[in-house]
């Protein structure tokens, strides 16, 4: 599907991938700002354990942001959402390192691992069975908890076929830990993932 992204001079971004807000920092070690982003929630048909459950409207989320550029090829990366769930209280921060460098002129190599924490609202309404979803699906009740519920790792490689277009494959490997792992709905720890696409430039 298309992806859009743009960047202005003044720091306003916009975008498909990260929403529109708005960057503070004209220094590109430190990066940090706010914006206003998309949940996309939950559909009760996506998965036969979700039946009864009840589906998750999508909802629009605050967010802050803070990255910092240790080197040229490593940063460090930060993200806090608010506004998610059930509630529309639900939190989720999560923390990132990537790494990238070059393995020939027209080949990149990424790696990134992260981990992502989630308020008690957020984990309520993503893993939790309350009382009426309990009669309704089969599942035990399930009151989760705030703390990490995922960690994942990925690897991207990227081919610079003109300055303007890169072609990009990647993997990620995601685990849900903790209360998230325990939950009834959860039918399996372990996610990987596989992407491909191109990129203009203009």
């Amino acid at each position: 599907m298309p992806a859009i992204e743009y960047q202005w001079a003044n720091g306003w971004f916009a975008g498909t991938n990260r929403g529109v807000g708005y960057n503070f920092s004209k220094n590109p070690t430190l990066q940090y700002g706010l914006g206003l982003g998309l949940d996309l929630g939950r559909k009760e048909s996506a998965t036969g354990a979700l039946a009864g459950m009840g589906s998750i409207d999508s909802q629009l989320e605050l967010g802050a942001f803070a990255n910092y550029a240790l080197t040229r090829d490593l940063r460090l990366t930060s993200v806090l959402r608010y506004g998610s769930g059930e509630s529309r209280q639900g939190a989720t921060a999560n923390l990132g390192v990537n790494y990238s460098l070059d393995l020939a002129p027209q080949w990149r190599l990424g790696l990134g691992a992260s981990a992502t924490w989630a308020n008690a609202q957020y984990m309520q309404s993503y893993y939790g069975v309350t009382a009426t979803q309990a009669q309704q699906s089969g599942h035990a009740e399930y009151s989760p908890t705030s703390g990490i519920s995922e960690v994942s790792t990925s690897l991207n490689l990227s081919y610079q076929v003109t300055p303007k277009i890169v072609l990009t494959g990647g993997l990620r490997a995601s685990n849900w830990v903790g209360d998230a792992k325990n939950s009834p709905v959860t039918t399996n720890p372990q996610s990987v993932s596989g992407s491909l696409s191109i990129g203009y430039a203009f």
